[in-house]
């Protein structure tokens, strides 16, 4: 009887609430059950295809959706600019509260505040620079030669394919690589094939531990990727829902929770286990000596550096191990492309390990990247904005303040007025067009690391390195799909997560 009475009243609420209309939303199309509760949204997080949803409904509703209560979705390219330029007041939305570390500190990604985003990201801006991105490709091209080294040694079999799944590799891989730029060493993944991580029991024992007189504490071992995607969950779910739910979220997503405070804890212990080993350098190697570098010891707090580093090795592997998945997955799905990519190569850095300043400016090996970013961007999401108490005006049209709204880059990234009728298609040579009327509407449209004051800090990073690799596996193998008919197994979380990819491979022969 209590619980008829309590659905009642929740029933009453959510009418009365969607008639008062304070943001004036009725009249934009959607779900009817996103229009009342935000548990259509959560409904889509549950599901795993947020992206594909999400771009299903603009199809059936038009290019202004509502998807929850206070939240509106656009699907035109221009709304991007207008939503996401540096010169409008609109903030992060609450969905990034859930984001903050387990140690309850912001870091430039979480900080909504655009003040405090604009302090965080001057701190931290010369360390991902283009030219610090170009120096460090080449320990980058040294952490792939290992990868490939294990791939000939274990697969490259002549000519008898051994089908193996590339993904937990990759994943090593990205560890590895990121372990380096942040720490100066990588954690020995690949070596090991494993991607198994001592983790003290006490975040905070570690933080409490001087760094001169650095001792170990009690630890536990844990796979990395598990606790990482065992986070990004939590983080994930946690953030679709309306902040009053969120203590309840809490309590179902105990396990979750506590992965991120081991991941917390893990990347805590790395910091205080480097900054134990500081040398005055005036010329780091790694991006902890050049933080300490450029921030000075007197002011330097190990816990802000920890919760900036928790979110930059997440989104540096997530990043760079799904984009190389994909493009790994696409180029091999077809022959001419790879055959074509594989000439580019051949004249340039045939039979070595290529770097950067040989790949940098190869055409077509810029176009696969930037089809691969366009068809699998690791974020397909409309990153959610709150407008400032005035609104602002979208598409010809104005929005009260307290909205919600966003531009998922998934839908964008396949308008088929932009991108032609074959978007959905693998297709580098559409970047190659001369025309630029083409260039100006790509540019428009193509927003894989978003845009704007709160873009991607580390996209010079990501896009170097992802050349390099990608250059580095084709330049040595022919990469064939064990099931070329089969698509690539994508989850959608915060992050578009590749599952498996099973791959064959020849070691080319000059």
């Amino acid at each position: 009887m209590l619980a008829a009475l309590l659905l009642a009243c929740c029933c009453v609420y959510l009418i009365v609430w969607y008639l008062l209309d304070p943001q004036g939303l009725r009249r934009y199309p959607g779900p009817l059950f996103a229009k009342f509760t935000h548990g259509w949204l959560l409904w889509v997080g549950i599901t795993r295809r947020r992206s594909e949803i999400i771009r299903e409904v603009h199809r059936k509703y038009g290019p202004i959706v509502r998807i929850s209560p206070t939240q509106l979705s656009f699907s035109q390219p221009a709304a991007y600019s207008q939503i996401y330029s540096f010169n409008n007041k609109v903030t992060k939305s609450s969905f990034y509260d859930s984001f903050g570390s387990a140690m309850g500190l912001k870091n430039v990604f979480t900080a909504r505040s655009k003040t405090e985003h604009g302090q965080k990201r001057k701190l931290l801006h010369p360390l991902f620079t283009p030219q610090v991105s170009r120096e460090f490709t080449a320990r980058t091209a040294i952490v792939m030669a290992g990868l490939l080294e294990e791939w000939e040694t274990r697969y490259g079999s002549g000519n008898i394919d051994i089908w193996f799944d590339c993904v937990p590799w990759i994943s090593w891989m990205a560890f590895d690589e990121m372990a380096d730029f942040i720490f100066g060493e990588p954690f020995g993944m690949i070596h090991s094939a494993s991607d198994s991580v001592s983790v003290p029991n006490n975040w905070r024992l570690a933080i409490a531990t001087e760094a001169r007189s650095f001792e170990k504490y009690p630890a536990r071992a844990f796979k990395l990727h598990d606790i990482v995607s065992q986070r990004e969950t939590y983080n994930y779910f946690i953030g679709l829902l309306p902040p009053w739910l969120r203590g309840v979220g809490r309590l179902v997503l105990r396990t979750q929770l506590e992965s991120s405070r081991i991941f917390s804890a893990f990347v805590a212990d790395k910091v205080i286990e480097r900054l134990a080993t500081q040398s005055n350098s005036a010329h780091p190697r790694d991006l902890i000596g050049r933080f300490l570098h450029k921030a000075g010891n007197d002011s330097f707090q190990p816990e802000s550096l920890i919760a900036e580093l928790i979110t930059i090795l997440v989104a540096g592997s997530d990043t760079t191990k799904n984009s190389l998945i994909a493009a790994v997955y696409y180029i091999a799905k077809s022959r001419t492309v790879q055959s074509r990519l594989q000439e580019e190569l051949d004249v340039h850095v045939a039979g070595r390990t290529p770097t950067f300043s040989e790949i940098e400016d190869l055409p077509f090996l810029g176009a696969c990247l930037d089809e691969t970013m366009r068809l699998y961007s690791p974020v397909g999401l409309g990153l959610p904005r709150t407008l400032p108490e005035s609104g602002i005006w979208i598409s010809g049209e104005h929005f009260r303040g307290g909205t919600t709204v966003g531009v998922p880059i998934y839908t964008i990234h396949r308008d088929q007025s932009v991108w032609g009728a074959d978007a959905e298609e693998f297709r580098p040579e559409r970047w190659l067009q001369a025309d630029d009327t083409f260039t100006t509407k790509f540019a428009e449209a193509f927003k894989p690391f978003s845009d704007g004051s709160t873009g991607c800090i580390g996209k010079h990073l990501a896009l170097a390195q992802l050349r390099v690799m990608i250059a580095a596996v084709f330049n040595r193998f022919d990469v064939t799909l064990e099931d070329s008919t089969r698509p690539l197994h994508v989850e959608d979380w915060f992050v578009r997560r590749a599952r498996d990819c099973r791959i064959g491979i020849r070691p080319r022969k000059w």
